[in-house]
Parts: C-alpha cells; sequence; structure tokens
C-alpha cells in the first residue's frame, strides 16, 4: 500500500536497456527522497529565521532585561499601580465632588456649577463627577448640590422646581427672595444676608435679586438626586402659543402687544440686560410679616451656638423639644416638618486640629459644602480617605460611619444639609463603644473582660456637646519653662522629658468636674466644665501670634523656670503683655515656678517669687512637670478664679436672661471693654 503518491515530471525519466524495466519504483523512492529534502529545507529556513529575530530583539532593546528587576517588571507595577490608583479614585469620588473645578455655565447675570446626577452619561464632562453623580443616584440621596454667583442687580429669574425643594445658604452679599405661597396673589418678600438660610418648597414660584454692591453667592441644595426638573417663567410664555398668552395675560393691545416680545438668544435664568437702567426707572424691595417670612427664612448666624471642645455648630432644623425657641425658630420648624423631603441644615465649624468624631446619622443622607478651610474626611466604607478643601462637596448615605478633621491652619467653615425634615438622629462613636457591654465587647474584640472594662472607663462619658461651661486657659511665659510639658502632665498625667519646642500656638482638652462654693464654705452647683489648655510659643518671632489669643483666654498660667533668673525677670514683660492684649487690665493669673524638682541647679528663691506675686495680687506655686507636685492645684485654683468670675456675671445678667431660652452649653465671651467688669 503506497503512504506517499503523486507524479514525477519527465526530466525523472530513464531507461536502460541492460536493466529491468522497473522505473516506477526507482521513481518512488526518488519522490520521497525530494519530499525529505524539501521539509528538511523549510525547516532549515524557520530556524535561520527564528535566530534571526533573537539577534535583532537584543539588539534593538538592549534594555530590555528577562523579568526580576527589568523594564518589563516596571511596566507591570505600573500597570497595578494605575488599577489601584483607579480603585482609589472611584471610591473617593463616590463621596467627593471637585464642584469650584467644574464646568462653569456662564449667564447672562451669573455663573452656575453643579454636583448633580445626569441621566445621560454623555453629559458629564469628567469620570470623577460621573462617579459623584451615579453614586448619590444610587444611594437615593435625594440631595443635589449646585453654586449660585448673582452679580449686582442679577435676578435668577422667576421659577419653579417640578421635583425638589430648594434649601439655600447665602455666603456674601445681600439678595431680595419672593415667593409665590399656595394662596391665590399672596407673595411673601425679604431680604437675605450672607450667614443667612432660605427654604422654597417643591412648586412654589420664587426669584432671587442681588440687591447690594456685593456680589451674591448661594450654596443651594435641591431635594432630588434625580435631574432637577425646572421651568422658568420666560422659557414658559415664549413656548406659549401667542394667542393663548394674550388670552391668559389680556394685555392692552391684546395679541399685538404680545408680539411685540421677542425672545433673546441668551439663556435668561439668571439675568442683567446691559441697559438695565433704561427699562426699570424704580425698585421697591417689599418685606413681608415676620409670620410669613418665616416659614421660608431663618437666619442661623444669629442662631443658638452648640459649642464643642473642636468646634461650633449652629442649627436650621425641626425640633420636638421646642419649647424655649424664638417664635422666627419655631415658625421655621415647623414648616419645615410640613413639607415633604425638606432639609434641615447646619454650618459647621472646626477649630484648627478639631474633629468632628466618627458618626452616623439614623435617618439622614448627608451633603456639605465647604466654605473655607481644608481638612481630611474619613467614610467606613473600604476605609476610604481624601481631603477636602473649599469649593468641594461631599456626601455621606445613611447609616455611613464617617468623620471630618480640620488639617489646615485655620478654622475649617462647611455648609452641611441632612435629608429629613424630622429631628435628626445621630450616633457618636464614643456613645456606642461606652453604651455596648463590655462582655460583649470582650467577645467582639478577643480581650479579657476586665481589660474591656479598663478600657471603656478611659472614654468620656459626656459627649461632644455634654457640658456647661467651656473654659480657656492659656500658659505663657519663656521658650523652655515647661509650658507644654506641665500641661501634658496635667492632661495625661505623663511626663515628657524631650523638649520640642512649640511652633506658634497648640492646645490640650480635659473635663472636669467644678463645684462652686460659698463665701461662707458651704458647698454649692456642681457645673461639668470642658478645658480647653492653649500652650503658646515663647520665642520672640511669635510674640505677635500668640497675643492675638489672649483676648479669647479667659485665665492665664503665667510660668517661669526656677533655674533661669532671665526667664523671671521676663515674667514684668509678660504682665505688660497681658494688662495690653487681655480681656482686662485685671485677669485672672496664677504665676507659676516650674521645674521645682531641680533643687540643685535653682537660680530664683522662693521669697523673690512670692514678692513679685504679691506685687501683682496673684496666687504663686512652685510645680515640677517631672513629678507632677503642684501642678493640679495651679490649674485647680486658676479654674476656680475664673469660674467666681464667671458666677458673678451670671447673677448680675440672670434677670435679663430669665425670659429667654435655657442653655446646657455656655461659654461667657470675653467683654469688650478694658474694665473688669463682666
Amino acid at each position: 500500500m503506497d503512504l506517499i503518491s503523486y507524479e514525477t515530471s519527465d526530466k525523472f525519466k530513464y531507461n536502460n536497456k541492460n536493466q529491468p524495466d522497473d522505473q516506477p519504483g526507482r521513481m518512488q523512492t526518488l519522490g520521497v527522497c525530494a519530499y525529505f529534502m524539501k521539509t528538511f529545507c523549510l525547516c532549515l529556513f524557520m530556524v535561520v529565521i527564528t535566530f534571526s529575530l533573537g539577534v535583532a530583539v537584543v539588539t534593538l532593546t538592549p534594555k530590555l532585561k528577562p523579568f526580576k528587576g527589568g523594564h518589563l517588571e516596571k511596566v507591570i507595577v505600573k500597570s497595578n499601580q494605575n488599577i489601584s490608583q483607579h480603585i482609589e479614585n472611584a471610591n473617593k469620588y463616590k463621596f467627593l465632588n471637585n464642584m469650584e473645578s467644574s464646568k462653569q455655565f456662564i449667564l447672562q447675570g451669573g455663573v452656575v456649577q453643579w454636583a448633580r446626577y445626569r441621566e445621560n452619561s454623555s453629559h458629564y464632562y469628567t469620570e470623577e463627577e460621573r462617579i459623584f453623580g451615579e453614586s448619590i443616584h444610587s444611594n437615593g440621596a435625594r440631595m443635589t448640590a449646585s453654586t449660585l454667583l448673582i452679580k449686582p442687580n442679577g435676578c435668577r429669574v422667576p421659577h419653579w422646581h417640578f421635583n425638589a425643594n430648594e434649601h439655600g445658604y447665602l455666603i456674601t452679599g445681600t439678595a431680595w427672595i419672593g415667593i409665590l405661597d399656595q394662596t391665590p396673589l399672596s407673595v411673601t418678600s425679604y431680604n437675605v444676608s450672607a450667614g443667612e438660610v432660605i427654604f422654597l418648597p417643591r412648586g412654589t414660584l420664587h426669584w432671587m435679586k442681588c440687591v447690594g454692591s456685593e456680589t451674591c453667592l448661594f450654596i443651594l441644595f435641591f431635594t432630588t438626586s434625580d435631574e432637577l426638573r425646572s421651568r422658568d417663567v420666560d422659557d414658559v410664555f415664549y413656548a406659549t402659543s401667542k394667542y393663548i398668552a394674550a388670552r391668559s395675560l389680556k394685555p392692552e393691545g391684546g395679541i399685538n402687544f404680545i408680539n411685540s416680545f421677542k425672545q433673546p438668544k441668551e439663556n435668561q435664568a439668571v439675568n442683567l440686560p446691559p441697559n438695565l437702567n433704561e427699562l426699570v426707572s424704580s425698585t421697591s424691595y417689599t418685606r413681608s410679616n415676620i409670620f410669613k417670612v418665616s416659614r421660608y427664612h431663618f437666619n442661623i448666624k444669629a442662631s443658638r451656638e452648640y459649642r464643642y471642645p473642636g468646634g461650633i455648630i449652629q442649627w436650621a432644623r425641626y425640633t420636638k423639644k421646642q419649647r424655649g425657641l424664638p417664635l422666627r425658630e419655631r415658625i421655621f420648624a415647623k414648616s419645615l416638618n410640613e413639607h415633604e423631603d425638606s432639609l434641615t441644615m447646619a454650618t459647621v465649624r472646626i477649630f484648627r486640629k478639631g474633629m468632628r468624631q466618627p458618626h452616623y446619622h439614623f435617618n439622614a443622607h448627608t451633603m456639605g459644602y465647604v466654605v473655607s478651610g481644608c481638612g481630611k474626611v474619613g467614610v467606613d466604607n473600604n476605609a476610604t480617605e481624601f481631603s477636602i478643601k473649599t469649593g468641594d462637596v461631599f456626601f455621606f448615605p445613611r447609616g455611613v460611619q464617617h468623620y471630618i478633621m480640620n488639617v489646615g491652619t485655620g478654622d475649617l467653615y462647611m455648609v452641611i444639609a441632612y435629608g429629613t425634615h424630622d429631628e435628626l438622629q445621630t450616633l457618636d462613636m464614643n456613645v456606642y463603644f461606652k453604651s455596648t457591654a463590655d462582655f460583649i465587647m470582650a467577645q467582639l474584640f478577643v480581650k479579657k473582660q476586665e481589660e474591656a472594662k479598663n478600657w471603656f472607663s478611659t472614654i468620656s462619658t459626656m459627649t461632644d456637646g455634654d457640658y456647661d461651661y467651656l473654659i480657656k486657659l492659656l500658659a505663657l511665659g519663656d521658650s523652655g519653662v515647661g509650658k507644654t510639658t506641665l500641661l501634658y502632665r496635667y492632661t495625661d498625667n505623663k511626663f515628657n522629658p524631650k523638649f520640642i519646642a512649640t511652633v506658634g500656638i497648640d492646645f490640650r482638652e480635659k473635663r472636669v468636674i467644678y463645684t462652686s462654693t460659698s463665701p461662707n464654705g458651704t458647698t454649692g452647683k456642681t457645673f461639668k466644665v470642658h478645658l480647653q489648655l492653649w500652650d503658646t510659643a515663647g520665642q520672640e518671632r511669635f510674640r505677635s501670634l500668640t497675643t492675638a489669643f489672649f483676648r479669647d483666654a479667659m485665665g492665664f498660667l503665667l510660668m517661669f523656670d526656677l533655674t533661669s533668673q532671665q526667664s523671671f525677670m521676663n515674667v514684668r514683660n509678660w504682665m505688660s503683655q497681658l494688662q495690653a492684649n487681655a480681656y482686662c487690665e485685671n485677669p485672672d493669673i496664677v504665676l507659676i515656678g516650674n521645674k521645682a524638682d531641680l533643687t540643685d541647679q535653682r537660680e530664683v528663691t522662693e521669697k523673690q517669687a512670692k514678692e513679685l506675686a504679691d506685687k501683682y495680687g496673684v496666687p504663686y506655686f512652685e510645680t515640677s512637670a517631672a513629678t507632677g507636685s503642684e501642678v493640679e492645684n495651679a490649674v485647680v485654683t486658676l479654674l476656680d478664679l475664673v469660674m467666681k468670675r464667671m458666677e458673678q456675671c451670671v447673677d448680675r445678667t440672670l434677670p435679663e436672661a430669665s425670659n429667654g431660652g435655657n442653655s446646657s452649653q455656655t461659654e461667657v465671651p470675653a467683654p469688650a471693654g478694658k474694665k473688669c467688669a463682666c
């Protein structure tokens, strides 16, 4: 059986008369040989080509090294880093929108910018905007944010929203707001200034006109996470049949008058005609009565301040406990509660190095705008952390724990909206840790119960706002006298021998229970006091900075070093600084000679120090931050002086305050005058 069969050409045929005629067998043998020859040549050719390509690759790419340490590994690592960065950004921008750098919609009378959801994904201008928009939409946030800048005399023309209430906070300028109430022909109008809040319910026709010389800048929140549906009066007019418009409006001249209107090419949403002075001859910015205005307007900057160790919160909200609230606040709160999907609003000021501790809200999504400052935000979602700065918008879904920390040199100031028209329900981390049974926590964190119990005992039993008084004390004196170590000893009962000079100003905090005593020695009321102990830099180059804090402090720990005669001599200079910059000429002061444990190095005698203290009429203590001797007594003595002065102030002003609401937290401001009356 033939395994190989193919035809051959005539040139391979021959015939030998002396040989037997076996030409077919010979031809088959020759064919097999030819086949193997061709296969060999083809293989040889492929080997040559492969070798040549290998030489070319090595020659042309000399930097390409195999695997470890080579360029190829760098490409792979870089690719992995890009993927990780993409995932990190995808998480971050679920909660962050850099609205200040987003697209500006420039109109005739102002500028609009958005942090919003778009139904058509091609309408987003950046990938980050798309991630944020889809995040608020998928979470059902029912909040959209916008900034609206209106030039002087510009007007956000009369309009209404189909699907959202509108809440606003005026950052700069003065505006005149008009709202057409549900009652026929009932218009509510009022002026709004910087630091005040407006509320414009869904479906109500309203307008905003900038009436001052300063540009108006609003931060606006709309209660929808779908696309906002709005209609401007001019758009409706031009979309209406002229015949229908004439029959409805009945102008003098009929349809001919309607025909005289020419639709501008520009979008008139924020309107400012160049010939405005020719068009408008007189204006009247009327203000309705307080009962009508208070339904849609609230002066949040003048409202009660809820003071915490790290900052201040002020509210425009509904609360069930309205007893003692001012009339306007009660009317505004009731209006919010009556309208579905309205928002609770707040201004939050976090001091330098302050933090709004980890917390979450039971019943509200959160959206905020950074008015000034910079901070760091942490979200309990894949442990996402990111920075925020002026002009940024952030979003936290309901039930997601988060914190906000000030990392700048000044205050971090934010306007925050919460998606509830009921009372906001919040739970802080320290509260739920403290409230959980210790044996449950021991089981959860695999700790011995006694260890868990000891841990919980260190958690403050007071929440951030659970105190009666916030007292600010200031430590001052030459550099190196031990201000930082003394305050650290008082707050943490620890001593740090490593000296690090304070740069500018710093502070520490401590909660204490203060019990007042009457002049005859009997025990009086007990107060929860939150102490802020400010630590100043002693170096001359920081002097202008530290003296700026003198007026806000309520008491002073004036320190010198018992081993330094020069620091003792400079006490007189510090006293002069206090008399010139403190809240009065005779503030509450305790003189402290520190480093009493270094007896062999002492340069200032106790007699010298007491004579100086008697001269200024202040108590004197010799302390040691290293051993803790007399540290607590010195601070408690100063606190007692401050509290007695404050009690005198309260007694003096009590008749005037009897008609107002009761406050659970108090910070007595420093008096304006130089006299020491409170």
